[in-house]
């Protein structure tokens, strides 16, 4: 892989993580076949960034939740 790949890969690996990680909690409403999927995808995600010694905890801005209530005006 060129340095290009290796970080493009990164950043796709550090999303993965971002997107599918908050699955794994049980408070979320996942069928358990779509629960082992993300577990295993983020596993490989987390395995991937720590070899590349890679931090993989998510800023704040990425816990902040869209609200349609709120008027953008």
């Amino acid at each position: 892989m060129t340095p290009d790949d290796v970080l493009v890969d990164t950043w796709f690996q550090l999303a993965v993580v971002r997107v599918y990680g908050p699955w794994l909690s049980r408070g979320f409403a996942v069928p358990d076949a779509e629960r082992g999927w993300a577990t295993r995808r983020v596993e490989h995600a987390r395995l991937v960034l720590a070899l590349r010694e890679v931090e993989t905890s998510s800023p704040p801005y990425a816990r902040v939740a869209f609200n349609p209530s709120e008027d953008s005006s």
